[in-house]
């Protein structure tokens, strides 16, 4: 992801009437994630959290809602597929996302990921 995505990213979280999300709470302040694009135009996009641990979280998973619908679970299996393959040229052991969605969670199954049934809670506050 570039500084240049940041409002295309705005107008697909919009899009899917999900709030908008601050830069300061995303890797690199916005950038710290992978654009997957189909035909040279954008159509998904996650934010890849690295840490000092062996695990990294990819979160906020989003495509865009106006664009090839057919080509949307497409986009977002590659991005699954290239933040596994970023994690583990790292040589991190394991890779972490939630999600609602059920296409999401589909798509995640497909790939081998391990699916928790019971269901849980995000809890999140801010400090300042």
């Amino acid at each position: 992801l570039t500084e240049n995505d940041w409002k295309l990213l705005e107008s697909w979280w919009k899009d899917w009437g999900w709030p908008v999300l601050n830069k300061d709470i995303l890797p690199d302040n916005g950038t710290g994630g992978i654009m997957i694009e189909n035909e040279g135009k954008p159509i998904a996009a996650g934010f890849l959290y690295w840490s000092n641990s062996g695990l990294c979280w990819l979160d906020w998973v989003i495509s865009d809602h106006k664009g090839n619908k057919r080509a949307r679970p497409l986009a977002v299996k590659l991005l699954i597929e290239t933040a596994e393959e970023l994690v583990k040229a790292a040589g991190k052991k394991c890779l972490m996302s939630i999600s609602r969605s059920n296409s999401l969670l589909k798509i995640h199954k497909k790939l081998g990921w391990t699916i928790d049934e019971t269901p849980s809670h995000e809890m999140i506050k801010r400090i300042i």
